[in-house]
């Protein structure tokens, strides 16, 4: 319950009401993750090889690899959690072959399109991007950019607490998600923190062991913030 008010509250849930598919990639990422959880209980459980079940997977992540450019980057994760629970050939090809197709075959579109096969990466060279060393150096040059930091500091801060209480996996599929933020552009990070489900989870069972009235807060607190990114995202254009 905490970790879908995390996923609703936070700042970067304003990402999920624009013309993004953030919410798209957010769901397919929740099922991706819990249905590797499913094959790995049962496998620890059984001892029992459910290997037609990684084609699930593949399909679970074609959605997240689909609905955002970088969401190809989950398959990361994914090999992850193959290696460290059912280490073989055909698991896979079934988890990351459906998501490798898709991303040659809109590479190839593309091209066909605008002679450029990364046309959705470089496209970001024309936006006024902020790294985070360039945060560091002016801080208070771009105001939106010290929301999304200080968002993604506290997240951080809090999440930490429950890090153990994950597979390695997650933590994977957080990593590859805030870190290219943290180095092509942090006006994002905030939408970037909702967008790692892990990141609600592990905030969700940090503060599930504070008071009733501490939650209250930080609900408060990150609702507030959310409402004020919204606000000066349509009248101010807080974005890149």
């Amino acid at each position: 319950r905490n970790a879908v008010w995390c996923l609703a509250l936070l700042p970067g849930a304003v990402g999920q009401v624009l013309s993004y598919s953030d919410s798209m990639f957010a769901a397919g990422l929740v099922w991706l993750l819990v249905v590797i959880d499913r094959i790995v209980a049962k496998h620890e459980v059984a001892q029992q090889r459910i290997n037609h079940q990684w084609w699930l997977v593949g399909l679970l992540s074609l959605v997240v690899t689909a609905s955002r450019p970088n969401g190809i980057l989950v398959l990361i994760a994914v090999v992850c959690a193959v290696w460290m629970s059912q280490r073989q050939l055909i698991n896979f090809v079934a988890a990351t072959l459906p998501s490798i197709l898709f991303f040659v075959s809109w590479m190839v579109y593309c091209n066909n399109k605008t002679g450029d096969p990364l046309a959705f990466l470089t496209a970001k060279n024309t936006w006024l991007e902020t790294t985070i060393v360039d945060f560091l150096s002016d801080p208070f040059e771009r105001p939106a950019v010290v929301l999304h930091v200080v968002t993604f500091v506290i997240a951080g801060l809090v999440a930490f607490f429950a890090i153990k209480k994950v597979p390695i996996w997650w933590h994977v599929a957080s990593g590859v998600l805030l870190i290219p933020s943290l180095i092509v552009g942090v006006e994002g990070l905030a939408r970037y923190v909702s967008l790692a489900i892990p990141m609600s989870i592990l905030i969700a069972i940090s503060i599930s062991q504070w008071s009733k009235l501490l939650r209250s807060v930080f609900f408060i607190a990150a609702a507030s913030s959310m409402l004020f990114l919204a606000v000066n995202v349509v009248r101010s254009a807080w974005v890149p």
